[in-house]
This record gives C-alpha cells, sequence and structure tokens, in this order.
C-alpha cells in the first residue's frame, strides 16, 4: 500500500496520491473529464459518472509544499508513470483541474478532483484531464453518480493531500479469531482458516503488509492509526479500516447492517486517533487478508472488514498482484472487483450509528 505522507529524504518532499484513471471510469453522453471550454469540470453538471472499479493508481508527486491546487508550476510527478495507456517522464506537472460534488441515488455526496497531467505543448491544459482523485471517502463502485455541483480548484493552500483518500488495513498484532482460537495477523498465511460472519470459517488466500515510520506518522496524520474500545474489548486499526455495526443502532441510523469506518467512529467521539507519541519508535505496521469475497471477519472480537481487491493496484502492491490473479482469474478482468459484504455507511450515517452504539 502507498501512502499520503511525505518522503522528507529528497530535496522537497514527495506525497502519494491515490487517482483512478479516466479508463476506469463511464460517463454519460459520452462526455470526458478534460475541459472542453473552461478548467472549472462545468461541462460535467447534470452528467453521471460511474466508477469501473477502485482500482487506484498511485502517483507520487514532488511539491514544495502540503496542498495539491490548480495552477501550481511547483508540482510533478516524482517518476516516470504510465496512465491510461500513457507514459509520461519524470518532472511532468501536474495539478488539481476542478472540484466536483456527486451525489449517488440514496442522496450521498462526494467530493472528486479532476487529476491532470499537463503534457508538453498542449495549450490549454485543462484540455488533459486524466483522472480523478478523491477527498475522504470513496464512492461506491458500479453506480452512476450524478455531478451536482463543480468549482476551479481547488486553489494554493486550500486542500491539503493529507484530506485524500487512502485504503484501509489492520495493525500489526491484531488477533483474529480462527477455529483454533485467536491468531496474530502477522502469524496468518495463505490455507489458514478465519472465522466469518456470514461464511463460517473461511482460508486466507493472501497476507500482505506496509510499514510506515514514526516520522511519517508524525507528518501526515491521515496515517495514524485509530483506538477503537468497545465493551471491554480494544482494537487498532488504519483510519479507512471499517467496523460492521448491527442491530438497532444500525436499523435506525440506516435501515440496515453497515460498515463505518474508524475515523467517522473517531469524528462521533466513540474512537481515538493515537497521537505520535504513542506509537511505538518503529512505526506501524498494517496488514492485509484476503478471502475468496470480502468477509466480516472478528478482529479482537471486534467485527471488521476484510481486505476487497481493488482497492491496491499494480502500482501500491506490485508483487501481490500477480498472486491476486492466480487465486481470482476474474480480477484480470473484472470491472468492479468484489462487492462489499455490507453496505459502507456514509459520513453523516456513521456519526448516527456510532452515536447511538
Amino acid at each position: 500500500m502507498g501512502a499520503l505522507s511525505p518522503r522528507v529524504g529528497s530535496a522537497l518532499p514527495d506525497f502519494d496520491l491515490y487517482t483512478l484513471e479516466e479508463d476506469e471510469i463511464t460517463i454519460s453522453s459520452g462526455a470526458v473529464l478534460s475541459g472542453i471550454t473552461q478548467g472549472t469540470g462545468e461541462h460535467l453538471v447534470g452528467e453521471t459518472i460511474t466508477l469501473n472499479s477502485n482500482s487506484f493508481q498511485v502517483v507520487t508527486i514532488t511539491d514544495n509544499d502540503d496542498y495539491f491546487a490548480d495552477n501550481d508550476g511547483n508540482q510533478s510527478l516524482t517518476n516516470p508513470v504510465t496512465y491510461n495507456g500513457v507514459s509520461f517522464a519524470a518532472g511532468t506537472d501536474v495539478e488539481a483541474e476542478y472540484t466536483l460534488t456527486l451525489e449517488d441515488p440514496d442522496g450521498n455526496r462526494y467530493t472528486l478532483m479532476g487529476f491532470n497531467i499537463n503534457e508538453p505543448g498542449t495549450n490549454p491544459s485543462y484540455r488533459t484531464v486524466e483522472g480523478l482523485a478523491f477527498l475522504d471517502d470513496f464512492p461506491p463502485v458500479g453506480v452512476p453518480l450524478t455531478v451536482v455541483s463543480n468549482s476551479e480548484g481547488p486553489r494554493q493552500n486550500e486542500t491539503l493531500y493529507t484530506e485524500y483518500f487512502v485504503p484501509p488495513c489492520f495493525t500489526e498484532g491484531t488477533r483474529i479469531d480462527t477455529p483454533d482460537g485467536p491468531i496474530a495477523v502477522e502469524d496468518l498465511r495463505a490455507g489458514d482458516l478465519v472465522l466469518t460472519l456470514d461464511h463460517g470459517a473461511q482460508p486466507v488466500r493472501w497476507v500482505g503488509h506496509v510499514t510506515f515510520t514514526r516520522q511519517q506518522l508524525q507528518d501526515d496524520a491521515r496515517l495514524r492509526p485509530v483506538l477503537l474500545e468497545f465493551d471491554g474489548r480494544r482494537l487498532i486499526v488504519s483510519p479507512q479500516h471499517r467496523v460492521f455495526f448491527g442491530g438497532w443502532s444500525a436499523q435506525m441510523a440506516c435501515g440496515e447492517d453497515v460498515l463505518v469506518s474508524a475515523k467517522h467512529i473517531a469524528e462521533a467521539g466513540r474512537a481515538r486517533v493515537l497521537s505520535p507519541e504513542e506509537i511505538d519508535d518503529d512505526g506501524v505496521r498494517y496488514w492485509h487478508i484476503l478471502f475468496d469475497r470480502h468477509e466480516v471477519v472478528f478482529s479482537e472480537g471486534i467485527p471488521t472488514e476484510s481486505f476487497c481487491p481493488g482497492q491496491e493496484t499494480r502500482a501500491s502492491l506490485p508483487d501481490a498482484h500477480a498472486e491476486f490473479e492466480r487465486f481470482f482469474p476474474a480480477l484480470q478482468t473484472s470491472e468492479t472487483g468484489f462487492v462489499t459484504a455490507r453496505r459502507c455507511a456514509t459520513r453523516h450515517e456513521a456519526r448516527l450509528v456510532a452515536e447511538a452504539f
């Protein structure tokens, strides 16, 4: 997994940004992301955008500040990348061309940015918007999302890199329930059985991990783990990791059982983001466990989600991707990846559920 964290070893800090290429989306009326008469995204208002996958392209950006903005000549590709099948050299300028607000059929709203790689010789630059970047939450896959508003930018000093979406995972040492009792996530191996909420004991297909240093966690608050405490049980996960909520609180808030991200539980005052001082000198190692389908497992006795393919890509987990395709051949051509075990609650719903729990 990549990170929205600055690498301070170079002359200028680098940031990883999770983006979705235009090849991975469908826009109604044959529209495209590139600006037609303006670089404001106004040509997309009223259209629907459907995300055909959550297979992110992780792009590393060198910047002289902490903000990803429009019309900033100090933002460039740190490394060469292939995007929508086109190769771009290191040092090519990039920007957040415009902001879009999208709404799903249930009325939930999401904020997206037009990700622009400025191709040499192209003028104006907004004619070459190549993908999307996501603030806070990643929208549902396979659902037509209506563009309800647009705006220029973001402007300088407006949207931090740390405000962009980062995928979820477990922290090292988390005990996962198995038929033989709880086992630390890092001790699980492919083939081991794990207890799931919906399908009983299921075999693990793949286990992976990534490490963030204490300095990275200090520099980037969005990477810091979240401490959850329910009925005497204690669990530490990444901010995007989702917890299963069922029963009356979920039914009242959402009309069904849902998955709620740890960061939204923290926003509701029912969890806490760890400070850098509480983190070990060696940093934090986050772990993923993969099954034949997206599952709800029991971590420290708390029902939480497993890894959902498509939330990491060839760029973010290159050594693992061949394993994914070997275990799951359909993922080579799948447009949607795995379906989540339960609907994922919006930020507003998450607050209601967590506050009522």
